[in-house]
């Protein structure tokens, strides 16, 4: 018998993510601002452990604030990147509303635009251990999670 009776093994998701590099007041930083929209399918979705594979839209603003220039308060550098991104996972569920689960995911992004008249890009010398955003980037993102689900 199935350990739960959820009746679709599709599922939408929407998340937003806040991430800091090097986030010191005196230091150049990095904050992105990154929102996703997606379907996760799972394979077993009525067993108490779920694998599943995800698939989502990503649009991502970067902002790069040097506190060393004059407008300190506005961000010195911006850039937006577009993408998707692709994930493979696996829930556990604990309780019928409780869920633990980890993923790892790939995600490709294409920087669009210039925003404001700026560059969308830090100066390479300009912050030590700041990543900067380049025409296209690629990465690997591996995921714990605790959810509760209504």
């Amino acid at each position: 018998a199935p350990y739960y009776e959820w009746d679709e093994p599709v599922y939408t998701s929407i998340g937003a993510n806040v991430g800091c590099t090097n986030c010191n007041e005196d230091d150049l930083s990095r904050v992105d601002l990154k929102t996703t929209v997606g379907l996760q399918y799972y394979f077993m979705h009525n067993r108490r452990f779920s694998p599943y594979l995800r698939g989502s839209l990503v649009y991502q603003s970067v902002y790069f604030n040097d506190p060393r220039t004059e407008s300190a308060e506005e961000p010195a550098y911006q850039a937006s990147q577009v993408g998707g991104e692709l994930a493979v996972g696996l829930e556990w569920k604990i309780t019928r509303w409780l869920i633990l689960g980890a993923d790892v995911a790939y995600l490709g992004l294409a920087r669009v635009g210039d925003e404001e008249g700026r560059a969308g890009t830090i100066p390479a010398n300009a912050g030590q251990g700041v990543a900067t955003v380049n025409d296209s980037d690629h990465g690997a993102t591996f995921r714990l999670n605790l959810a509760i689900r209504f």
